[in-house]
């Protein structure tokens, strides 16, 4: 970053947007887990401590967003970064580059 600061090196407008969408999906990427995962916890570990009862829908809620992470997780990326929404629900068409399909011919 310093080395960038110094030279003042300008990112191209492409870079510039990519970065914001990897930005914008390091968000999301982060704060699913707090609100999926974190917070429930939290709040079934706090309720004794202030002699609150909330019943068993607290562990139920929690139980499932726990086990619905893993889904929600990669859809809300898919979601935040144009090139794979548009991958998978065909928006135009995002190209593939002819490198890609030959390794992938040689794969298979």
């Amino acid at each position: 970053m310093k080395l960038l600061k110094e030279k003042r090196l300008t990112l191209s407008e492409k870079t510039a947007r990519l970065q914001k969408e990897l930005l914008r999906a390091l968000i999301v990427q982060t704060a699913i887990p707090i609100c999926l995962s974190f917070a429930p916890c939290m709040l079934s570990w706090y309720t004794p401590m202030f002699n609150l009862k909330l019943g068993k829908w607290l562990n139920y809620t929690g139980a499932v967003a726990l086990a619905a992470f893993p889904f929600i997780d990669p859809v809300a990326v898919i979601l935040c970064l144009p090139g794979l929404r548009k991958r998978i629900f065909g928006e135009g068409k995002a190209k593939i580059s002819s490198l890609a399909v030959i390794g992938m011919n040689k794969l298979f």
